[in-house]
C-alpha cells in the first residue's frame, strides 16, 4: 500500500499544444483516435455526431488544467500511450 507521501501530482494543461485527431468514420458509428506531442488517448467508438465529439474534446482538452498523480518514480516520464 502506497504512503501519502511516496506520490506527487503536476498540473496537466494541453494550452499551446496541438491536438491530433484521427476518425474512422462510418455512416452510425466513429472510431476515433486523439493525441498530443506527449499523450495518447485510448482510441474510443462513438455515434456519428459531431456535437458530442466536440463536447468530449472541450471536456478533456479545452476547459481545464488537470491534476494527475503518480507515483515519484514514474512522476519523470508522464504515462503515454500507442493508438
Amino acid at each position: 500500500m502506497r504512503k501519502l507521501e511516496d506520490t506527487q501530482s503536476y498540473k496537466l494543461s494541453f494550452k499551446g499544444e496541438n491536438v491530433y485527431i484521427g476518425l474512422d468514420v462510418h455512416l452510425k458509428q466513429w472510431h476515433i483516435c486523439v493525441r498530443t506531442r506527449h499523450i495518447s488517448k485510448k482510441p474510443f467508438s462513438q455515434p456519428a455526431d459531431a456535437g458530442a465529439l466536440r463536447a468530449y474534446l472541450d471536456r478533456e482538452f479545452l476547459k481545464r488544467p488537470t491534476t494527475r498523480h503518480t507515483s515519484v518514480a514514474s512522476a519523470a516520464s508522464p504515462p503515454t500511450a500507442n493508438c
